[in-house]
Order: structure tokens, then sequence, then C-alpha cells
């Protein structure tokens, strides 16, 4: 068995507590005029597939249903080198 990647240790990390979740969760990064490591979007599709959850609304803004998904996300931005990191709770008005 070879080694596990950065996606897989950051999502046995995180406790997956939200059954039923009620919103949307939104994180939005910035690498602040750094260049996004290639590997990171490699990592962030891992994490995708191994929690079932979220998608890309654009390259650095991600949603998802669960608040472990996005903790996830937060959490290997901040590894790859990411220097502002959001969470937000989103609201559909209409």
């Amino acid at each position: 068995m070879g080694r596990r990647s950065i996606a897989e240790k950051v999502c046995s990390g995180i406790e997956k507590s939200d059954p039923r979740p009620r919103k949307l969760k939104l994180v939005i990064y910035d690498f602040a005029g750094e260049r996004i490591p290639p590997k990171f979007f490699d990592n962030l599709k891992r994490v995708f597939r191994l929690m079932q959850d979220g998608r890309m609304l654009q390259y650095s803004a991600i949603i998802a249903r669960h608040t472990s998904t996005v903790l996830a996300v937060a959490e290997l931005a901040r590894y790859y080198g990411c220097r502002s990191v959001r969470v937000y709770a989103v609201e559909e008005l209409a």
C-alpha cells in the first residue's frame, strides 16, 4: 500500500457530524498573489470524492453541504500556504 495523500490525512482528521445540513457552506480562499500549487487541485478533488460532497464554483470558491467538507477544504488550503481562508453559511434568498 502506498502513501496516503494529503487529502486522505486531512479528511481522516475531521469529524463527520453533520447528518442533516440546513444551509450550504461556502469556502473562499486567497493565495494572495502566490501561484496555486497544481497538487492543491488534485487533492481538492480527492477531498470532494472522499467526503462525497462539495464542488468548485470558481478557482477560489467552493460550495458544500456538510461542515466537515468545508473544514477539510480550509485545512487543505492552509496546508498549501493559503494566506486567507474564510468559511460562510449561505442562505438562498431567491
